[in-house]
């Protein structure tokens, strides 16, 4: 089950289908994907594309109370 968290500050980002960094900016809703892989990142959709992200990036992103739904914890 993936949860949306409506990021308050921006996080950095690698797209799937890229080799450069991406930006996403505070305000985004992006869907976080409940899957971590390896060096502790994960999948976000922003806009229909995925990213990779860093998990605590993220974590340091979302509002608290969205991030308990990840369920990684």
């Amino acid at each position: 089950m993936s949860v949306n968290c409506k990021l308050l500050q921006p996080i950095v980002a690698i797209p799937q289908e890229a080799r450069a960094t991406v930006t996403i900016p505070a305000g985004a809703v992006v869907e976080v994907r409940p899957r971590l892989r390896k060096g502790r990142i994960t999948e976000v959709l922003w806009e229909g594309e995925c990213f990779s992200a860093k998990l605590d990036d993220l974590i340091g992103a979302c509002p608290i109370d969205e991030v308990g739904r990840f369920g990684w914890y």
